[in-house]
């Protein structure tokens, strides 16, 4: 009973990164999505919101800048979440490429997020975040996607710079190619499971009013699908960030993260209980599957220790046997060489269950009815 709870444990705990990717390959393909050659009449702005990012707007602005080199109808709105350092006079300093709005309390994104909305007079609105580099020529790209009627929401490709600063943005960066891999996969048979706030693109008429402790990205990009629009993924519309390099950052931001997703799950899941079979069995897999994985973590843990411990009889007479103590010596020895060489593959996988248990403490949170509105950029992004 204790090995079978073990192994089903541990097949639930791997699913949505191994097994729910190979059978999203074997569901039937549906129709794809591409960008149309042709031009279009459709206008678009670019909402980001800011606290505390002095450190990044300068060259945010300057990509701002070639972005409207390229495309100079594309509005820019910009929102400060009652910035404590030099965001105001920066942003406020750029009225020649972008529209200002200072908040005069701390508000939290999706609030800023929805008084950029309301400010904006165009058809597609795209969301981004203060230290996203968007490239110049995905605009005309990504406007073309929603030529197509049927789509809703178009989420873009994003690609982290900096791997190799640490493990934990590395494992980031490792985590995020799966995750653009799960997305594309999604589109093909449909329709993704809701898009990340870096870069994605929404129909005006379809941005919904959003609750400002839950996450935005996740309400805005679901709502398309709840209309019976496809919600999508691109490869050809790309934009850079810098992962976070500290592990104690990454697990904070993870914590809040996935309590503010599952404070949005709560509040979605009756409308998503509403959706196909084909999306209510890819929303299960793709984010239910994933925050209860500390769940998974500790039964597959309890079990294998329990396991470990029922055999310690057995394994100490095989240590006691003569004959056996030299096979005991070098698998030790071989064991601790093996460690020392991969230590820093240990270190990475060290950093995957770290973020595990940091996304379980969050939902754990949700739970217990807590609730995140407010945040902060991390130091060592």
């Amino acid at each position: 009973m204790l090995i079978f709870a073990f192994f089903s444990a541990s097949f639930f705990l791997l699913y949505p990164y191994i097994f729910y990717p190979i059978v999203l390959k074997f569901l039937p393909a549906n129709i794809a999505a591409d960008s149309a050659e042709c031009g279009s009449n459709l206008s678009i702005a670019i909402l980001f919101c800011a606290y505390n990012e002095e450190d990044v707007l300068p060259e945010k602005i300057n990509n701002l800048k070639e972005i409207q080199k390229l495309n100079p109808d594309v509005q820019v709105l910009a929102y400060s979440d009652c910035s404590s350092d030099g965001t105001n006079s920066i942003l406020s300093a750029a009225t020649d490429t972008l529209t200002f709005v200072a908040g005069t309390e701390r508000a939290g994104k999706a609030t800023g997020m929805r008084i950029l909305a309301s400010h904006a007079s165009t058809d597609i609105l795209l969301l981004t975040d203060a230290n996203v580099i968007i490239e110049p020529s995905s605009i005309r790209t990504l406007i073309s996607y929603f030529n197509d009627e049927r789509i809703g929401c178009v989420a873009g490709r994003l690609i982290y710079t900096n791997p190799d600063v640490s493990d934990t943005a590395l494992v980031g960066s490792l985590y995020w190619r799966l995750e653009e891999l799960i997305k594309h996969l999604e589109t093909n048979t449909g329709s993704m499971m809701g898009a990340d706030g870096s870069i994605f693109a929404v129909r005006k008429s379809l941005y919904p009013e959003v609750p400002s402790h839950l996450l935005d990205d996740m309400v805005t990009s679901f709502e398309p699908l709840f209309q019976g629009y496809r919600v999508i993924s691109v490869p050809d519309v790309v934009a850079y960030e810098k992962s976070v390099a500290d592990s104690s950052d990454e697990f904070r931001r993870k914590r809040r993260i996935a309590c503010r997703a599952h404070n949005t799950h709560k509040y979605l899941w009756p409308r998503i209980r509403t959706l196909s079979s084909i999306n209510k069995f890819k929303y299960i897999s793709h984010k239910l599957m994933r925050w209860y994985g500390i769940f998974f973590l500790a039964i597959s843990g309890l079990c294998g220790t329990l396991i470990f411990i029922a055999n310690v009889p057995e394994l100490w007479r095989f240590m006691k046997t003569p004959s056996h103590i030299p096979f005991f010596i070098i698998f030790s020895l071989a064991v601790f060489v093996f460690l020392y060489l991969k230590k820093r593959r240990v270190l990475q996988i060290y950093e995957v269950f770290r973020a595990i248990t940091g996304t379980g403490l969050g939902v754990a949170d949700s739970l217990l009815g807590k609730t995140y509105q407010t945040w902060s950029p991390s130091k060592t992004r």
